[in-house]
C-alpha cells in the first residue's frame, strides 16, 4: 500500500458558537436556481469557523443581504459562512469587530474559502474584500450621486459612476468607500456597452474580457479615468468611467470563478514591506491539500487607510440584474487566533519514518503524530478542536492527548 503523508492535512480552529448572528444589463435568474446553487454550496463546504459576535452585519441605510449559512457537508457540520448576496439587486457588508481591527503595524494573515455561485458568464457581479478607515465605520458603503446604497459593478465599495454630466474623476472616487483598499472578485465583466449611450455605468471593465480578481483603492481619484467616447449612432459623446485595476489575475474563460466550486484565498500582509500578498486556490477544497494558485502582491501605506497603523477589515459584495450566492467561510481571521500544526507517520513494525510518497505494508503498525501549537492571538486557546485526515488504508484503533499543554495527539 502505498500513500502520501500530504493527507495529514490539519486544521485547528477555536471553538466559538454563533451567537446571532448596478445600473448593468445582465440575463433574468430565477429564486429556484438561486436556493439549489444555495443548497449545493452548503453541502460542499470546506472546513472552517464557526461564527461568533466577532463579525458585525453593515448597518448601512437600507437592507443588507447578508445573513449565516450553516455547513450541511457531514465532513464539515460546525462550519458557517457569510452569505453576502442570494438574489438580484442585493448589497451586503460584514465587518470584524474593533477587537480582531487589522494591524498593519505587524505580519498579518487570513485565510478562508469563497464560493461565487455556478453561473459563469451569467453571473454578477462579485464581492471584495476591504480594509477601510471611512469615518461611517460599519455604515460604510458604495453610495449613488443622491447618497443611497450602491449595487451592481460598485460591489459595495467602488465609486459608482452615475453622474452623467460630471468629466471629473474625483466625483466617482467620492461615492466609494472612503480610506480603503479593495480585493475585488468580480464574476461580471462590465464592458458590454462601451460606445452605447448606456456606456457611464457599465465601463470600469473595458479593458478585461473575462472575470477576474484585481485590487485597488476605492477612494483614489487616480483609480478611475473619464473618458470622452463616441456612442454607437457616431453623433454624441458620453463620459464613461473606466477603473483601473491594479495586479489583475484574468480567467481564461467566463468559469473561473462562478464555476459551482469553493476557492481558497489566503492572505499575507508583511509589515516590514507594507506589502500585501494574495493568493487564490492555494488550496484543494475536496482534500485540504496545497496547490501553486494564482499570486500577486501590493504595497499599502497606512496614509492609504487614512494615516492610522489599524483599519477595519470585512466584505462587501453585490448584484445587479444577475443574481449570485456569495459566501465567505473563514479558516483564519487575523488577530483571533494564530495556531500552527503538524504531522508525522511512523512505521512501527519497521521502525521508520514515513515520508511522503513511501509505502507500507500491509498490517503494518503506524503512529501518527499531530503537533498542534498555539502562537499567539486576542483569544484564548480553549476549546480547542482539530480535524484531522487521517491517509486512505490506514484503519486507526485508538487515540492520545498527551504533554502538558494538551496540544499533542497520537494514533
Amino acid at each position: 500500500m502505498k500513500f502520501k503523508t500530504g493527507l495529514l492535512g490539519i486544521l485547528v480552529m477555536v471553538g466559538v458558537l454563533f451567537m446571532g448572528s448596478g445600473l448593468t444589463g445582465h440575463a433574468a435568474d430565477t429564486p429556484d436556481q438561486d436556493a439549489t446553487d444555495l443548497t449545493a454550496a452548503q453541502a460542499s463546504m470546506p472546513q472552517g469557523l464557526p461564527l461568533s459576535d466577532y463579525f458585525t452585519i453593515g448597518n448601512f441605510d437600507g437592507i443588507n443581504s447578508a445573513k449565516v449559512q450553516d455547513s450541511t457537508n457531514p465532513n464539515t457540520l460546525g462550519t458557517q459562512a457569510v452569505q453576502l448576496t442570494n438574489g438580484k439587486d442585493q448589497l451586503g457588508t460584514i465587518w470584524a469587530g474593533s477587537a480582531l481591527a487589522f494591524d498593519l503595524s505587524r505580519n498579518e494573515k487570513a485565510s478562508m474559502w469563497m464560493y461565487f455561485g455556478n453561473k459563469k458568464g451569467q453571473a454578477g457581479d462579485g464581492m471584495a474584500f476591504v480594509l477601510q478607515n471611512d469615518p461611517r465605520g460599519t455604515k460604510a458603503t458604495a453610495v449613488k450621486k443622491d447618497g443611497t446604497p450602491a449595487r451592481g459593478e460598485s460591489m459595495g465599495v467602488w465609486g459608482y459612476p452615475d453622474d452623467l454630466t460630471s468629466t471629473n474623476s474625483g466625483t466617482v472616487a467620492s461615492q466609494a468607500i472612503q480610506n480603503s483598499w479593495a480585493l475585488e472578485f468580480d464574476t461580471f465583466v462590465n464592458n458590454q456597452y462601451i460606445y452605447d449611450n448606456y456606456m457611464n455605468a457599465t465601463n470600469f471593465d473595458n479593458n478585461l474580457k473575462q472575470p477576474h480578481i484585481a485590487d485597488g483603492f476605492p477612494a483614489k481619484t487616480g483609480t478611475y479615468q473619464r473618458k470622452a467616447l463616441l456612442s454607437s449612432d457616431g453623433k454624441n459623446y458620453n463620459y464613461a468611467t473606466i477603473m483601473t485595476h491594479q495586479n489583475s489575475i484574468s480567467g481564461t474563460d467566463s468559469s473561473f470563478l462562478s464555476n459551482g466550486a469553493w476557492h481558497h484565498l489566503t492572505l499575507d500582509w508583511t509589515a516590514s514591506t507594507n506589502t500585501m500578498t494574495y493568493t487564490i486556490d492555494d488550496k484543494d477544497p475536496a482534500t485540504g491539500l496545497a496547490q501553486a494558485g494564482q499570486s500577486r502582491s501590493e504595497t499599502i501605506y497606512s496614509s492609504d487607510l487614512g494615516d492610522k497603523t489599524t483599519a477595519l477589515w470585512g466584505f462587501t459584495g453585490s448584484t445587479g440584474g444577475n443574481s449570485e450566492s456569495n459566501l465567505v467561510s473563514f479558516e483564519q481571521i487575523p488577530g483571533l487566533v494564530d495556531s500552527s500544526a503538524t504531522g508525522t507517520v511512523t512505521d512501527l513494525t519497521q521502525n521508520k519514518k514515513i515520508a511522503d510518497g513511501d509505502s507500507v505494508n500491509t498490517n503494518d503498525r503506524l503512529q501518527l503524530d499531530y503537533q498542534l501549537t498555539y502562537n499567539s492571538g486576542s483569544a484564548p486557546w480553549t476549546n480547542v478542536r482539530a480535524s484531522l485526515k487521517i491517509p486512505t488504508g490506514i484503519t486507526p484503533t485508538k487515540g492520545d492527548y498527551y504533554e502538558p499543554r494538551w496540544n499533542h495527539i497520537k494514533f
